[in-house]
């Protein structure tokens, strides 16, 4: 009797294990408010070093190849890994629209979409779901290096309020704020969206602006149907750095308007 009690204590801690180990696999981008993933996403600063294998124990060995045909397999991963390191270059530096129109003009949109899904959430299958298109992230990438073109922002952007704390679900207030601490764990912020705005998500560029450093690039789920005190943030798993981010809203349209721009600052 003892031997049966001790062995499913063990089976039930070994089930519990595996559980909490799942979870934290499959769990969201703890950088940032967006959905969950079936695999982490991989972030610009956190990339794995080359010499990094991705091959798991469990792989199948594979059969020889002629070395012919190995070599040109094997120029596939790398020159698709140069150029997600050009786009991901592009993006650290902060490219002009023009820089980064002339980059991605070079790129095939099979390779930008393998970008977009092994760095963001968005993907062939969610633009298809907002009525866009996979050549729509041609203009997304170019929105992620430089943000919005002066001539598509609107004279007065969208309402947008900074935070370090989340808004109540009984209207107390959001405690606004422009200015952040580096201490500060997590930063919200909280926005409407036009009446007239159908779509169930938006798509949000978070970006340090005075140099290289923070750049989230993501749609994000409505968190009220009604349209009003909608909920976003980011949390960098490094911390934040002081300096001057910039937050803003598009749209999940053909145009991909902006909705909100406003800028905050972290002090040391």
């Amino acid at each position: 009797m003892k031997r049966l009690v001790t062995l499913v204590t063990v089976v039930f801690i070994g089930v519990s294990a595996f559980s909490v180990v799942r979870a934290l696999y499959q769990g969201g981008d703890e950088r940032a408010g967006t959905p969950l993933l079936k695999v982490p996403v991989e972030s610009l600063s956190e990339r794995p070093g080359r010499g990094t294998s991705a091959r798991s124990a469990t792989t199948p060995v594979e059969a020889p190849r002629e070395d012919a045909q190995a070599s040109r397999s094997d120029a596939v991963p790398e020159e698709r890994r140069r150029l997600h390191d050009d786009l991901s270059l592009g993006i650290a530096l902060g490219f002009t629209r023009e820089e980064a129109l002339a980059l991605i003009q070079q790129t095939d949109l099979e390779q930008l979409e393998a970008f977009f899904s092994q760095r963001s959430h968005i993907t062939a299958d969610w633009l298809n779901r907002q009525g866009l298109g996979v050549e729509h992230l041609r203009e997304l990438y170019a929105r992620w290096a430089a943000g919005t073109p002066p001539e598509l922002a609107p004279d007065n952007p969208g309402a947008l309020i900074f935070s370090r704390y989340r808004s109540g679900q009984d209207g107390s207030p959001f405690r606004a704020q422009n200015r952040f601490s580096a201490q500060d764990r997590t930063v919200y912020l909280h926005y409407q969206l036009p009446t007239e705005y159908q779509q169930a998500s938006v798509i949000i560029r978070w970006a340090r602006e005075d140099q290289p450093g923070l750049s989230h690039f993501d749609y994000h789920p409505l968190t009220d149907d009604t349209g009003l005190r909608q909920e976003a943030w980011v949390r960098p798993r490094q911390g934040w750095e002081p300096g001057t981010y910039r937050v803003e809203i598009y749209g999940a349209e053909p145009s991909l308007p902006l909705i909100a721009q406003r800028d905050y600052e972290v002090l040391p």
